[in-house]
């Protein structure tokens, strides 16, 4: 049959010549299974790049992975992709979504203390999520969160193992080495600067997915104090929740 044909071909190893990059910063031991990345040289000219970018992988409970799965399927009514502005996921009213932002909250943490960097309080952090579900042969072309003062991070978390990766264009490196290659498994949950673009390939078969963005307090206010109705990105905004109002 062709769907078996099509999963013997289903990725398994993924090589990634950015690994091996000359800007590829080595984490921490406790950090080597998270933490991917690429940290240009101190300048030496006004002139000369400024890099730091650091792709995140971590793994989600098998049960909070599972109920998601379910939650979000039984739910698929195909048009996520077209109504992701206007809602938040995380308003849903099911356990799992609180079980997810605690999750959320410790990798975010993890991440912050991994490039020895101070976490802002979970108070001012926000965050906004939505699904997403990809037919036989459907892509998502490359695109980002967001590149502008106040951007933040943003993150993936994938429902499906069906052989698939998600691309990470890394600024300057992946024109010369491909993009990033991250493989997508039930559960993995991947988080990055929200200006890093990314892209996933047409997917052999049903895909299902969350993505969300974490927004900093400097962001919020922006929307807030600029607040325009028919700005469709600052309304999806407004529909952000505290990280931490479960705690």
């Amino acid at each position: 049959m062709l769907e078996e044909r099509v999963r013997k071909n289903m990725v398994t190893n993924i090589y990634n010549e950015l690994d091996s990059f000359t800007w590829r910063v080595l984490p921490k031991e406790k950090y080597n299974t998270n933490s991917y990345r690429w940290k240009s040289w101190d300048a030496n000219t006004a002139f000369a790049p400024s890099l730091d970018i650091q792709i995140w992988l971590d793994d989600l409970d098998v049960d909070i992975s599972k109920e998601l799965l379910k939650v979000i399927s039984s739910n698929d009514n195909g048009n996520y992709r077209n109504e992701w502005l206007n809602y938040n996921i995380f308003n849903w009213d099911h356990k799992v979504f609180a079980d997810l932002r605690k999750n959320i909250s410790e990798i975010y943490l993890n991440y912050m203390s991994s490039l020895d960097l101070k976490s802002e309080e979970l108070t001012n952090i926000w965050i906004r999520g939505w699904a997403v579900s990809l037919d036989v042969g459907d892509s998502i072309g490359p695109h980002c969160h967001g590149f502008h003062e106040n951007s933040y991070l943003s993150g993936n978390i994938s429902l499906s193992d069906i052989g698939t990766v998600t691309n990470y264009i890394i600024p300057h490196l992946s024109h010369f080495a491909g993009p990033w290659k991250a493989k997508n498994e039930i559960g993995r949950l991947t988080l990055f600067p929200s200006h890093v673009l990314h892209f996933v390939d047409p997917v052999p078969f049903k895909r299902y997915s969350v993505g969300f963005d974490i927004y900093h307090k400097s962001q919020m206010d922006f929307v807030f104090n600029n607040f325009n109705s028919n700005d469709k990105d600052l309304k999806s905004m407004t529909l952000s929740i505290p990280l931490n109002s479960i705690q």
